[in-house]
């Protein structure tokens, strides 16, 4: 059910249709019952099946809230990496042509539609939310729109793919159940790898020095096991597009929209959303870095 505002203002709808849409592709809950328009809860309401499976090994201490800088180990990491690239290169590559997704715009392949109207969201947002300008966000959004790149196929994109969004039973190291599909959205499928690759959701291993995406394995890996999986090319250019696109997006989430639900108490989860909003100056080095980067 959703709180009187969230972080994520999103459709149960849509949750429940791509639900229905991919259940036979990956692994997620079944959907029971839906109160789209608050007709039986106090809000918007999604009930699904129960899904067993943990997020992290019970074993350890790391990881913070929502799988950030979750350390599987050598194991877990070689089992649950295979499943994370199958399942994101099946989802991929499902064939949207017959699925029942009403609620969803569909961007057209071969324009920029995909990579603007999500720009054009989070632009809204920001003016929206912000208690407070940001010049980097100007200037992040003024480069987004002149470099809006075209996407050669428009396929389901989960928005929040990622370590902490999967169950997976410990004894079998077998993934049960792909959760929060509140982002999810018809696009790019870069913005899924430039979201797993993420810095905040991996960690550095502490025997090779390495970062693993999402503590499972190297970017260089994670990439080529997916093209390999899906048979889909990676494009590097739109790949960065996305990672820059990402990291807008996570500092207009964090900065403005949590600050504002927070400090007007509209949400049980206020003492969460006060501390994401700590993530801003890690997340603000980082789109310096990929701007100053992508501008050599």
């Amino acid at each position: 059910m959703d709180p009187s505002e969230s972080l994520n203002a999103t459709s149960r709808r849509q949750e429940a249709e791509i639900l229905e849409a991919v259940r036979d592709t990956l692994p997620v809950p079944r959907v029971l019952w839906l109160d789209e328009a608050a007709t039986w809860f106090p809000e918007p309401t999604l009930v699904y099946s129960f899904a067993p499976g943990t997020t992290k090994p019970t074993a350890t201490d790391t990881g913070a809230v929502s799988g950030l800088g979750t350390m599987f180990g050598p194991d877990l990491r070689r089992s649950l990496g295979t499943q994370f690239v199958d399942h994101l290169a099946a989802l991929h590559t499902t064939d949207i042509s017959g699925l029942r997704l009403d609620s969803f715009d569909r961007p057209s392949p071969g324009t920029t539609e995909a990579a603007e109207w999500k720009l054009n969201q989070y632009e809204r947002v920001w003016e929206e939310d912000r208690g407070e300008d940001h010049l980097l966000i100007e200037v992040t959004a003024n480069w987004l729109r002149r470099n809006l790149p075209t996407t050669d196929r428009i396929g389901i994109v989960h928005g929040d793919f990622r370590s902490g969004n999967f169950l997976f039973d410990e004894k079998t190291h077998e993934i049960t159940a792909w959760l929060d599909w509140e982002y999810c959205h018809l696009g790019d499928r870069h913005r899924d790898l430039a979201w797993a690759t993420d810095s905040t959701f991996g960690h550095v291993d502490p025997r090779s020095g390495e970062y693993l995406v999402c503590g499972l394995f190297t970017e260089a890996e994670f990439l080529d096991r997916y093209q390999e999986a899906s048979g889909l090319s990676v494009d590097p250019q739109r790949l960065t597009y996305y990672k820059i696109a990402n990291t807008y997006q996570l500092i207009i989430a964090t900065l403005a929209t949590a600050y504002r639900v927070a400090r007007l108490g509209k949400t049980h989860q206020d003492v969460l959303l006060s501390w994401v909003k700590g993530m801003v100056p890690i997340l603000s080095g980082q789109l310096v870095t990929l701007l100053e980067e992508k501008d050599r």
